[in-house]
């Protein structure tokens, strides 16, 4: 599933900048959702565990949709301001 940031006033599209070796992927997730622009993020208190990840300027669906498959997550969005993340098995 895709999670899309918000443009910026030239509307190019957001990117994430990411370096990090094993960080806890909530800390990875609430880097990305303040680069992206996302205002309401939902973690499940499931989602764990540590990722290393290099992004440069990857768009921020992509490089969401990478933390996901990597990371065994998924998101479900409500009304298209509401990102609830848990792991894949719930």
């Amino acid at each position: 599933m895709a999670v899309a940031g918000t443009a910026s006033a030239a509307d190019e599209p957001r990117t994430v900048d990411l370096d990090v070796k094993d960080e806890d992927v909530v800390v990875i997730l609430k880097s990305m959702q303040a680069q992206c622009g996302i205002k309401n993020l939902i973690i499940d208190k499931d989602v764990q565990g540590k990722g290393t990840f290099l992004f440069r300027e990857l768009p921020c669906p992509r490089a969401f949709d990478v933390v996901f498959e990597t990371m065994s997550l998924r998101a479900t969005t409500y009304d298209g301001d509401v990102v609830n993340v848990s792991p894949r098995s719930k």
